[in-house]
């Protein structure tokens, strides 16, 4: 893969192009470097859009440049088949168990319907809670939100409750992370929660909210070309796509999962519509406080909070993205 590639890869991973002209920030002194003039004992740095880490890649035929580091969430990998069979089979036994009745199946094959506008789906999981049919998707891979957004308006189609279930092959851990463009919209389309589930969990899932995470801007004094003394930094920053996972009460399915019928929602941004839809979700209210994350201390001005502010749903799905190096 060359260069152009490895950067617009990683551009588009983190919804962050501001490593593109290779430079970011020094934590030591808040000072902006270039790649090509630092080594990495002169680490660490960070990017100067988005604040989350960023390494230095020294290379011998290629430009030197930095690219994003955070951690993801331990989503299970292609090797990890059994785990994600798993996963389905817990569930549908626990279903079974709970709703006899229910006509639970695993991989069920609903055929299209050409006169009522209905295409072929095959969930994961389906069956019947009181009567309501519900459909569970176990999201093993990294899926494009126009995948989501298509499965979700063909079951409420066919007046299905969908639950999206993400499952991990380890726990997801309290540090921060940068969450999937696809967690970042079930993140919206469950109510500010995503459900994770990792093994030996059964029908039980891990809902989780996505906080604000903050890094620490070093201050520093600088003189500019006029000569004139400069002074910055000496605040806490909000990461833009770095966030703090904020664990709630685990959710049982056989017990504590509701069906509705939501209405469309669009983000302040307008980048994103989050269709009118049938979901399956817990009935709890919020169990976080953002506004309690907020470290003590100085904090820099904030930008409008948003998880699509790089309009990375529209590059994500853009088969010719027009970035450049």
């Amino acid at each position: 893969m060359d260069e152009r590639e490895l950067l617009k890869q990683d551009a588009v991973g983190a919804s962050c192009m501001a490593l593109m002209e290779g430079t970011a920030v020094r934590v030591t002194d808040n000072k902006r470097v270039s790649a090509s003039y630092v080594t990495r004992q002169q680490g660490p740095f960070y990017c100067s859009e988005c604040y989350s880490n960023v390494i230095i890649r020294k290379c011998k035929e290629k430009r030197d440049h930095f690219a994003h580091q955070a951690r993801q969430s331990p989503i299970l990998r292609n090797s990890e088949s059994a785990l994600h069979i798993k996963c389905k089979d817990d569930i549908l036994a626990c279903l079974n168990a709970a709703f006899p009745e229910g006509k639970w199946e695993k991989e069920r094959a609903v055929e299209a319907n050409k006169e009522k506008g209905l295409a072929k789906v095959v969930p994961d999981i389906s069956g019947r809670i009181s009567e309501k049919a519900v459909v569970i998707e176990v999201q093993k891979s990294v899926i494009s939100i126009d995948k989501i957004i298509h499965r979700t308006k063909e079951y409420t189609k066919r007046k299905a409750h969908i639950l999206w279930i993400i499952p991990l092959r380890d726990e997801l851990g309290n540090d921060p992370f940068r969450p999937r463009l696809y967690e970042k919209f079930l993140h919206q389309m469950y109510f500010d929660r995503v459900y994770y589930w990792i093994d030996g969990c059964q029908s039980t899932l891990i809902p989780v909210h996505f906080s604000p995470a903050y890094r620490w801007i070093e201050g520093r004094d600088w003189y500019d070309s006029d000569g004139d003394q400069q002074s910055g930094g000496g605040y806490w920053k909000r990461y833009r796509t770095v966030r703090e996972p904020c664990f709630g009460s685990k959710v049982d399915i056989c017990r504590d999962i509701i069906c509705e019928m939501v209405e469309e929602w669009k983000p302040k941004n307008e980048l994103l519509t989050v269709p009118s839809r049938r979901i399956a979700r817990d009935s709890r209210a919020p169990w976080w406080n953002d506004t309690t994350k907020v470290p003590k201390g100085p904090t820099s001005d904030e930008a409008e909070d948003t998880y699509f502010d790089f309009d990375d749903y529209k590059v994500a799905n853009s088969r010719n993205s027009s970035l450049s190096v």
